[in-house]
């Protein structure tokens, strides 16, 4: 778009050359209106009567695009705090199992059946002859 400055001995008028995207004429009309219509929206008409519009102004495409942007990093932000809470919760699990693993075999060296809770002096035996399937 190119910029057009109209002298008149009364009054200076600077305009802008743009065209209707419907008919494709070319046009002119003063800056200061036009970059109001892109910054606030609004409508205008092209020579032959074409209604144009600017209906979507530059700073509501910069707010959406803003907001998109923070959508998406809320969206990750939440992605890795889920993550997060997952791989401590594995690890909270994997430490609870270690300890009772470690419990078991404390209990097991000390001859203790993990059925029924008795005590042996050979422990191995006692669950050959009465255990024979451990749940």
């Amino acid at each position: 778009m190119n910029n057009v400055r109209l002298l008149n001995p009364n009054f200076n008028v600077d305009l802008e050359q743009t065209d209707c995207c419907t008919c494709g004429v070319v046009f002119a009309l003063p800056n200061t209106l036009l970059a109001h219509k892109r910054n606030n929206g609004g409508q205008f008409y092209c020579p032959n009567g074409h209604s144009l519009v600017y209906a979507e102004t530059e700073v509501q495409k910069l707010r959406k695009r803003l907001d998109q942007a923070l959508t998406r990093e809320n969206e990750q932000r939440q992605r890795a705090e889920a993550e997060r809470e997952s791989a401590q919760r594995e690890m909270r699990r994997a430490d609870k199992l270690a300890k009772e693993a470690a419990r078991q075999k404390k209990r097991a060296s000390a001859g203790v059946c993990s059925c029924c809770n008795r005590t042996f002096a050979n422990l191995a035996r006692h669950m050959a002859t009465k255990h024979k399937d451990p749940t």
